[in-house]
């Protein structure tokens, strides 16, 4: 069973609260460590481990094992006493690359409330939603996820792909598999509204990568409906992929 450290059961206790920064002048602060220094060495880790992934040298599977035992190491080294809650989302990073989703949680709940930008609640919520399907608290991971709908055109990139790679894998086989792929269904007008800066290289990497998200959405939907024993469901969304597989032919074809 995992443990919590004292501080995380405050957090979970007294709600959203703002604490301080440790002191640097006080003795008992000593070696505590900066959730981006955390976050910068699991960034170097994980980069170097990605090249070997790349190579084939190492599996996806074996990838996230690695990194999830790195981020563990670093946690036991860390002090981590006091965190305002503007920077709750870096250590909860830490602790979902960790795959400890009961701290990840704790601060993400933090990080959402604290939240000051659409770019933070959507990311936040998102990842939030996430750790919830991991712990089996899958309506309320949903729910997170619908949350997210309505940000703005230019905060709508990561709501798609992080449900069809994060939240539903997680969460399927927990007794929603046909509000998940109803979900995703939902997702994919969501990925249609994005609006991304397609001069820079993340923006033209997301719409490249659009349809071919659109389409697994779509699939996976289809597959889900299937498992809940919806089959109208699974022949409607089927149905669906086939209209908007057509309409995007079409579009191409007039460029």
């Amino acid at each position: 069973m995992m443990r919590l450290s004292p501080l995380l059961l405050v957090l979970a206790l007294a709600g959203c609260n703002s604490p301080t920064l440790p002191d640097p002048n006080d003795p008992n602060e000593v070696g505590v460590v900066q959730p981006d220094v955390l976050r910068n060495n699991i960034q170097s880790v994980g980069d170097n481990l990605f090249a070997r992934v790349q190579k084939g040298e190492i599996t996806d599977a074996k990838f996230q094992e690695l990194m999830g035992d790195y981020a563990n190491k670093l946690l036991e080294s860390a002090k981590i006493k006091t965190v305002p809650a503007d920077r709750a989302w870096e250590y909860a990073d830490v602790f979902r690359t960790a795959r400890r989703w009961k701290e990840a949680k704790i601060y993400l709940e933090i990080a959402v409330k604290a939240a000051t930008t659409d770019d933070r609640r959507v990311n936040d919520s998102l990842r939030l939603a996430e750790a919830n399907a991991h712990l089996g608290h899958v309506t309320e991971g949903i729910e997170l996820v619908r949350s997210t709908f309505s940000v703005p055109p230019a905060e709508k990139a990561p709501i798609l792909i992080s449900t069809l790679l994060e939240f539903v894998p997680a969460a399927e086989g927990k007794g929603q598999d046909a509000a998940l792929a109803q979900l995703l269904l939902d997702t994919i007008p969501q990925a249609d509204k994005t609006v991304v800066d397609t001069q820079s290289d993340a923006g033209a990497a997301f719409v490249s990568a659009r349809p071919h998200h659109i389409q697994n959405a779509f699939i996976r939907a289809i597959g889900l409906f299937t498992s809940a024993g919806q089959t109208q469901k699974a022949k409607e969304a089927a149905a669906a992929s086939q209209k908007w597989e057509e309409s995007r032919l079409n579009s191409s074809a007039r460029v």
